[in-house]
């Protein structure tokens, strides 16, 4: 006869705490060819190892060394499997383990990087959930399923160093949803939650037991995660009945009614130092609960220094420090806005660890750098970043930047720097922002495609479906294919020529080059362009233009036409963006990573033969030192030193 024990809910909330921030410096490693600035988006997992913390990223794993607070990122370049980690643990020899999503399993000595997938052993999947070592030296795997049926599910396997065994429920398993594994009693018996219950191996005599609802104290059949404290409890944690404690007869439960913040549980801790109860929670936010025998205390973003409620992971190292991760993308489910943070939590005080130079986005849409060297990207939804003496700085709406969404930057002869954005155009003296829009000047549309200053430090504005808005500092003038020979009101590029020439491109219209007087233009009919739907116009040093288009790059040296497509060198035809280096070779961002041009031949770079992280790369730009600079989509910004031999 099963027992059930409903305790009486306690509950305490702490007054607001104040944290303190240590900043974490990245860790100078050998100079390479290629540096990659990327923000990690989700913390996904966590391990602790004597002073230094390893999380797995969804762009690597982070190594942070909290005594020397330093950190570092090892990727699928160092020799890591994959770089969306989802799992990781140590073995007794103080090897890491790293599961990740979809590309299998890295392991790491701390010298070299052995995986293992599906290709080259007896792993039963790709996509890795939980990492469980014994102390008999067995690791021990489960493995996330594709929208978590059934029918696609594979079970749990055991891996010797040597030999690979997979267990399923044709061998005993209850359900082949594996959630989470503890191992207990020595290695003699391994635990493992699942979606339809409970299941226990005992493998000294190969017997397996389920534990459910209809036979157990079990409350729920969905179990998360299971753990065990310093006393041989079992505590199951659920995703719809909160946790019970199982300690060999009786079943005690507790529940968003009786202490528990809700009962969407993500993990159980009990703390070996004192023999609390950690319970945090992430789907649907709340921090984390601890239950000290007889009262439950909250933490959350509101009385600690918690990045955000929705507590990735958490570990509790031997000193009984508890160390969470919070990630940023479960903000759009709702609750208190959370970024990515890790934060240390001693008993008394908390500690946030930021990683420093971080970028505020991964996605950029354009590059520049101004007169003194200062190098600006602007992004899809972060503002703008600058770099100056190697830190990235932001400047965003909350400066007074007129949108977050910069389209394009660029410089006037005051060293005045202009900002295209989705609503508006921001002018920024060094001190001061304005913003210009269509309810305060003569703009014709707020959505500002590209900007350029001309030799009367005009600045022409391309516009989304606005033609072309000119501010000569007093007044504006408009031009539109209602007023002008301008061929579609979608002005995508603008390069001015030293003579005052402008050229623009278009979307889908091709390119119309104005004097002043005349209008000109450019198309797949009456000319050698290979496509009328333009992406960057840029002018070399020997007056030729080179136009990115959407089906390759025309080139017009005044009288005649030559275009590259994938026919001819180019691995891509979709052109995103234009520049040359200080010897004149020519480097395009492409969908398929960046082309540079020597005046024979194309050199691809992408993420097969560099250590580009994307393909896409949607910005280019040569600083003052010929060091070229690469903004991709979703993956940061790259900078590279080497040359394009």
């Amino acid at each position: 006869m099963k027992k059930f024990v409903s305790l009486f809910y306690c509950f305490s909330l702490l007054t607001v705490l104040r944290a303190n921030v240590v900043m974490l410096k990245e860790k100078e490693i050998t100079a390479k060819e290629w540096t990659v600035y990327r923000q990690p988006t989700n913390y996904n997992c966590l391990a602790v190892e004597n002073e230094v913390l390893w999380i797995g990223t969804d762009i690597g794993v982070l190594e942070v060394d909290t005594k020397e607070l330093t950190y570092r990122f090892h990727n699928d370049k160092d020799g890591l499997a994959g770089n969306d980690v989802r799992a990781i643990e140590i073995d007794n020899t103080g090897a890491k383990w790293f599961g990740t999503f979809g590309n299998g399993v890295s392991k790491y000595d701390g010298s070299s990087w052995t995986t293992y997938n599906m290709a080259n052993s007896g792993l039963a999947s790709d996509y890795v959930k939980v990492i469980a070592p014994d102390p008999l030296g067995n690791i021990w795997f489960g493995f996330s399923t594709y929208q978590e049926k059934q029918e696609t599910a594979v079970g749990t396997c055991r891996f010797d160093g040597k030999n690979w065994k997979r267990y399923t429920m044709d061998t005993g398993l209850v359900d082949n949803r594996v959630q989470d594994i503890l191992i207990t009693d020595a290695g003699k018996i391994i635990w493992f939650a699942t979606f339809q219950g409970v299941s226990k191996y005992e493998t000294e005599t190969d017997t397996w037991t389920t534990l459910n609802r209809i036979n157990s104290g079990l409350p729920d059949n969905e179990i998360g995660c299971i753990s065990s404290d310093e006393r041989g409890n079992i505590w199951f944690g659920t995703e719809n009945a909160g946790i019970i404690k199982f300690d060999g007869t009786s079943w005690t439960g507790f529940c968003s009614e009786n202490g528990l913040y809700h009962d969407d549980v993500t993990d159980v801790l009990p703390d070996p130092t004192d023999g609390k109860i950690w319970v945090i929670y992430d789907y649907k936010g709340g921090g984390a609960t601890v239950y000290d025998g007889q009262a439950w205390t909250s933490y959350d973003i509101s009385n600690t220094g918690l990045s955000g409620d929705y507590i990735g992971a958490c570990v509790i190292d031997q000193s009984g420090n508890k160390w969470f991760i919070n990630d940023s993308w479960k903000k759009a489910r709702g609750g208190n806005p959370t970024t990515p943070g890790i934060t240390k939590f001693d008993g008394k005080t908390w500690t946030k660890y930021v990683l420093s130079n971080m970028l505020p986005s991964n996605t950029m849409q354009c590059a520049f750098v101004d007169s003194s060297g200062v190098l600006w990207f602007g992004t899809s939804s972060a503002g703008a970043i600058k770099m100056k003496d190697g830190i990235w700085s932001v400047c965003d709406t909350s400066t007074g930047l007129a949108d977050n969404t910069v389209f394009d930057i660029c410089e006037d002869k005051n060293g005045f720097k202009w900002f295209a954005t989705l609503h508006g155009l921001s002018k920024y003296d060094g001190k001061n922002w304005t913003t210009f829009n269509r309810s305060n000047s003569g703009l014709t549309e707020n959505y500002i495609k590209c900007i350029a200053s001309d030799n009367k430090n005009s600045i022409w504005c391309g516009t989304y479906y606005g033609g072309v808005a000119v501010y000569n500092g007093k007044k504006w003038t408009s031009y539109t294919t209602g007023n002008s020979s301008l061929t579609h009101n979608y002005v995508t590029a603008i390069m001015i020529e030293p003579d005052g020439k402008k050229w623009m491109g278009t979307y889908g219209k091709g390119v119309c080059v104005y004097d002043g007087k005349k209008w000109k233009t450019y198309n797949v009919s009456n000319s050698g362009l290979v496509n009328d739907t333009v992406n960057a116009i840029f002018l070399d040093s020997k007056g030729n233009k080179w136009i990115a288009t959407s089906a390759g790059i025309s080139v017009f040296d005044g009288k005649n036409w030559k275009s590259y497509t994938t026919k001819n060198g180019l691995s891509s035809l979709g052109i995103l963006d234009l520049t040359a280096d200080f010897n004149g070779a020519v480097w395009a961002g492409t969908y398929n990573g960046a082309a540079v041009f020597s005046g024979e031949k194309w050199k691809m770079f992408n993420v097969r033969n560099s250590d580009l992280p994307t393909e896409t790369v949607t910005c280019v730009v040569v600083d003052n030192t010929d060091v070229k600079w690469f903004g991709t989509d979703k993956a940061g910004i790259v900078k590279f030193t080497g040359t394009r031999k």
